[in-house]
């Protein structure tokens, strides 16, 4: 495709957006209760909950921020965000094509050394989720699982954490495992007992969040852990079984808040076709962190029926097209922000010289009704930075995603007010 070809597209895309209606659905439905509990926790619902059962409805562009509720233990790489830096930037793109952010954090910031302290967590989202309702913006959060740090007790609650790296499982009951090759740390999320505090933690937040209107999406850690098999305990049989357990009891705590599995690499291409299928009866939406216009890969190819015994499920749950850094200078390569876009939007490969690959088994379009990019200040060149090259982008094409439809799978309709 050519350049003046691929302008034309979008042109002619953003068009055909602007004439598209939603298929959200308005009929009658019993207001959330005014107490939700969970984890021995009770909250009051949000006023001006949507009704249960629609789901709360808002695709467009995410920029995505993490928080730093530790600033002095630097256990990111990349530019970490106080809170009011958060609450600074949400008001600066409150007037451009941005429907609002994806918050990330690893699990310490939203939960505290003692088991089922959410406090602190629940104060940081308690001010974005303000801010977005001011702004009329709208709000995701990503629960991390693990951290490139090796930081033991700033990634994760000390409770988790064994007493030789500073934390208080004295027992040995959940426990955290270094990562292979990277330096990085994962929580054993194969094993029950440290799955179970990881449900908590999404049942805590659905109780005191999921009736606010303001909060569109919350997401589940990357399919992929760069743990080798044996290690702690780990087995893919195990690491399955606790991702499907999960997926269900997290599913079922969330009424109106739509849930993603971050769906990149996992053990092999079969079992990442049959998770994406279990999440895509459930209604997940289904996207990772990898967009690339080079690169099979496997959440992308489960989702877009290309792998064997994959089913296609575009149009029935949502994908969500993720831009981090590796692929804005990093280890993933240098792309335009025009190519990524087209790599999702049309399955444009760079590899075969600009030409359209929908419908091949590596670069069949994915259609994302969302798009999250990271707000980047440090990767790549002006086109890869955010106020040279991705902001005017976003401008540029006036927030355009594949489609704003109702996916079929939300049978109770989409609440897009």
């Amino acid at each position: 495709m050519t350049a003046t070809a691929a302008r034309l597209w979008l042109a002619l895309a953003i068009g055909f957006l602007a004439s598209s209606v939603a298929l959200g659905q308005s009929v009658a439905k019993p207001l959330p209760p005014s107490r939700l509990c969970a984890d021995q926790s009770c909250v009051t619902a949000a006023a001006g909950a949507t009704a249960i059962g629609a789901m709360k409805w808002h695709p467009g562009w995410y920029i995505r921020i993490q928080p730093d509720l530790y600033p002095t233990t630097n256990i990111y790489k990349k530019n970490p965000s106080p809170l009011s830096q958060i609450l600074a930037f949400m008001d600066s793109i409150k007037h451009e094509p941005i429907k609002g952010v994806l918050v990330a954090g690893v699990w310490s910031q939203w939960e505290g050394n003692t088991a089922g302290d959410y406090s602190a967590g629940f104060a940081t989202v308690d001010a974005i989720l303000a801010k977005a309702a001011a702004n009329g913006q709208y709000v995701m959060l990503d629960f991390w699982i693990g951290s490139t740090s090796t930081n033991w007790t700033a990634v994760f609650p000390a409770y988790l954490v064994q007493p030789a790296y500073g934390g208080t499982d004295a027992a040995g009951r959940y426990g955290i495992t270094p990562l292979s090759g990277n330096g990085g740390l994962t929580a054993r999320i194969w094993q029950p007992a440290t799955s179970d505090r990881l449900i908590a933690l999404y049942k805590a937040y659905a109780a005191r969040y999921d009736a606010h209107p303001n909060l569109e999406m919350v997401s589940l850690g990357e399919t992929s852990i760069n743990v080798a098999l044996g290690t702690d305990g780990y087995t893919g049989d195990s690491l399955d079984a606790q991702l499907r357990r999960q997926l269900s009891e997290i599913h079922a705590a969330y009424s109106t808040t739509q849930l993603r599995l971050n769906a990149n690499w996992y053990l092999s291409p079969a079992a990442m076709v049959s998770l994406v299928n279990f999440a895509g009866q459930l209604g997940f939406a289904i996207g990772g962190p990898d967009t690339f216009p080079y690169k099979a890969v496997w959440g992308n190819q489960a989702y877009t029926g290309t792998l064997p015994g994959a089913t296609d499920w575009r149009g029935r749950v949502p994908f969500v097209s993720e831009v981090q850094d590796p692929e804005l200078g990093g280890k993933g390569g240098t792309y335009t922000n025009e190519q990524l876009y087209l790599a999702a939007m049309q399955g444009v490969s760079t590899e075969s010289g600009g030409a359209t690959g929908s419908g091949s088994d590596k670069f069949a379009a994915v259609q994302p009704q969302y798009w999250v990019w990271y707000m980047n200040a440090w990767s790549g060149g002006p086109e890869q930075k955010w106020s040279t090259g991705t902001l005017p982008f976003i401008r540029s094409i006036n927030g355009a995603v594949f489609s704003t439809s109702c996916p079929r799978a939300y049978s109770k309709g989409c609440a897009t007010n």
